[in-house]
């Protein structure tokens, strides 16, 4: 995925068949044990339970390239997990 834009705290990206998708950066990260910089994002959209969206990508440069190993997803699963459970209920 290519960042078109950036606007802060989002950017812009193109998808498949030259759509633009309008995305927010929720929060960035370092993996320590890798030096990798994760960006955890959201386009907004709803799953089929009502619940936003939410990606995570490793950030290289002006591109954003897919987790690549599960200690990864683990770990952004642990930090959306320990963010969620610092907003309260509505």
């Amino acid at each position: 995925m290519e960042i078109v834009t950036n606007q802060h705290p989002g950017f812009v990206v193109m998808q498949k068949g030259d759509a633009e998708v309008q995305c927010e950066v929720l929060f960035t990260f370092e993996d320590a044990a890798t030096g990798n910089t994760i960006v955890a994002f959201t386009d907004r959209s709803l799953d089929s339970r009502g619940n936003v969206r939410v990606y995570a990508a490793l950030q290289q440069g002006d591109s954003l390239v897919p987790i690549r190993t599960k200690d990864e997803e683990a770990l952004v699963l642990e930090v959306l997990r320990a963010m969620n459970s610092c907003i309260p209920d509505a």
